[in-house]
């Protein structure tokens, strides 16, 4: 219901502006005609004969014929000039594109008005003015229309190769953040390797340290299992042992955030498309 408002509310005016511009010229060329072929009555045989030619052979005629002729040259070169004008000034508005349509239409015109006016006189120059007038008006909109269609198809052409290189970018820094990661598995492998035979030896030291304690300490003497030693061991373990824990879970931090990053770029890729 808008979309006929908005059209109705366009081009009305054009095609009432046309109508009235055709029937005032098919009123225009009828006077004319009236005119002439009183003036051909009113002159001697010569000068009727030359008046009748530029009324397309008004001595063979009835005058009604040689009238309704005029009025509908007159009616069609009003109407089609002015509507072409008129469509043309429309497009205007809403696309700079069909600027090229107005020149083409003067152009045509005044082509057309010199070849009728050199073959034939008055009429022929007004049925060739508004003819190339036309043609060229409708052509430069044929022109505007292809310019359209194909800049429209380039430009989905480069945004095509524009999503393929992103994509192509994006595949390639996945690759090297799935390298990344899997070097910081190895990493973290190799950590846990050395945390684990360290501990299997500080085990091993401890159960030896007991060992020789039960031996040589009397029974009566309360043992003390945990040294000096030993207990700075089991703090740099578990200094160790918390290091690589930060290391873990700073990982699967990075992982997290990789593939939150991974699921916003194709996102974005999938909107471009």
């Amino acid at each position: 219901m808008e979309e006929e408002k908005r059209i109705k509310a366009q081009w009305g005016p054009v095609w009432k502006r046309t109508a009235g511009a055709t029937a005032v010229g098919m009123v225009v060329g009828a006077a004319v005609a009236r005119r002439r072929l009183r003036l051909a009555l009113e002159a001697g045989p010569a000068q009727e004969i030359a008046a009748s030619t530029l009324l397309a052979a008004a001595a063979s005629k009835p005058p009604s014929t040689i009238i309704f002729t005029s009025a509908l040259a007159g009616g069609l070169t009003a109407g089609t000039t002015t509507g072409l004008f008129l469509v043309s000034r429309e497009l205007l508005r809403v696309d700079m594109q069909w600027e090229g349509m107005v020149p083409s239409l003067y152009a045509g015109m005044a082509t057309g008005a010199l070849l009728g006016a050199a073959t034939g006189g008055p009429y022929p120059a007004l049925l060739g003015m508004s003819t190339l007038g036309g043609l060229a008006a409708v052509g430069e909109g044929g022109v505007a229309l292809w310019n359209r269609w194909y800049n429209k198809k380039r430009q989905q052409i480069f945004q095509q190769r524009l999503i393929e290189k992103r994509q192509t970018l994006l595949r390639q820094r996945a690759q090297a953040a799935q390298s990344e990661l899997e070097h910081i598995d190895q990493q973290l492998e190799t950590i846990a390797y050395h945390l684990n035979a360290q501990k299997e030896k500080e085990e091993a030291a401890h159960e030896s340290v007991m060992s020789w304690m039960s031996l040589k300490v009397p029974s009566w003497f309360p043992i003390q299992p945990v040294t000096e030693e030993t207990q700075k061991k089991k703090q740099e373990a578990e200094a160790l042992e918390k290091e690589l824990m930060d290391r873990y879970y700073a990982q699967r931090e990075l992982e997290y955030q990789q593939q939150l990053q991974r699921q916003r770029d194709t996102k974005e890729v999938s909107n471009a498309q």
